[in-house]
């Protein structure tokens, strides 16, 4: 059977962290270990980074010729940068896991959309589209905090949901055209309890609440599932279940939350059919 290429993209839901995921192993990590368990050929492409992690640095990887070293450098980057930057991601982030993105020779000349393009068997995991729109209301969750960035918050919040799904769809519409044979699956976002201890002060210094983010996430998640309904070979997957596994202080899945996402893709590739031809 030919080989499957796995690929992961392009958001920092990716990206395993957390303190209590020693080994740092990823959902996509945790997916081609069992797909090679059931005797599978896989070649990992793992593309989700801390930073410049848009749909329009997504694009480019796919219309340009960028090889695999280039994402790897970005992807340390982003780390290193962040820690020096992000007091949260300070605290979080272990050093030692920008050495699960080491470089080798083969790095430099692997070019991504080239591999892409060529591959039999490609399965793409897309994490991706909520960054845009933090940056079109230019605030992430925890600007938030500030009284002053929420009163500057734009009153066309939920059309800008819908530019950042767009982004999303146009993405998605590029993987299908580069090569038709893919089987994407799109992850949805998820609730974090950090987002309501971050509402909780908001409230306090207003004495009111202006917005809910659970208002927002329920609407660009009903968004993504009606563009993946509208695309073949294109699979939402709801992660609401992963608010449970995120450290308190952070907004991305912990060991056992990464574990859940995997769970829920080998659930899906098995449901396709992939495990079960393999079996029999």
């Amino acid at each position: 059977m030919d080989k499957i290429l796995l690929i992961g993209a392009i958001n920092s839901c990716g990206v395993p962290y957390s303190r209590d995921n020693k080994d740092h192993l990823s959902f996509l990590d945790i997916v081609s270990n069992e797909l090679k368990k059931a005797s599978f050929q896989v070649e990992k492409l793992d593309l989700y980074s801390l930073d410049k992690n848009n749909s329009w640095n997504f694009s480019k990887i796919f219309t340009d010729s960028i090889d695999y070293a280039t994402i790897k450098n970005i992807q340390i980057q982003s780390i290193e940068n962040l820690q020096q930057k992000n007091f949260i991601f300070s605290c979080t982030i272990p050093k030692k896991v920008c050495q699960r993105y080491s470089i080798n020779d083969e790095d430099k000349s692997l070019i991504i959309k080239k591999k892409y393009c060529e591959a039999n068997i490609p399965v793409f995991i897309y994490s991706g589209g909520i960054n845009d729109w933090f940056v079109s209301i230019q605030a992430g969750p925890v600007e938030m905090i500030s009284k002053g960035v929420r009163e500057k918050l734009p009153e066309n919040i939920m059309s800008l949901i819908k530019e950042a799904i767009e982004n999303v769809r146009k993405n998605l519409e590029l993987l299908i055209r580069l090569n038709p044979k893919v089987t994407i699956y799109v992850l949805g976002i998820y609730d974090t309890p950090l987002f309501s201890m971050i509402e909780k002060i908001a409230y306090f210094q207003d004495g009111r609440l202006n917005y809910n983010y659970r208002d927002w996430i329920n609407y660009y998640n009903f968004l993504l599932q009606e563009v993946c309904n509208s695309l073949v070979n294109v699979e939402y997957i709801s992660l609401e279940q992963i608010q449970s596994y995120v450290p308190i202080f952070d907004f991305h899945p912990n060991r056992k939350g990464h574990e859940q996402i995997a769970y829920q893709l080998l659930k899906r590739l098995n449901k396709g059919g992939l495990l079960w031809q393999k079996k029999h």
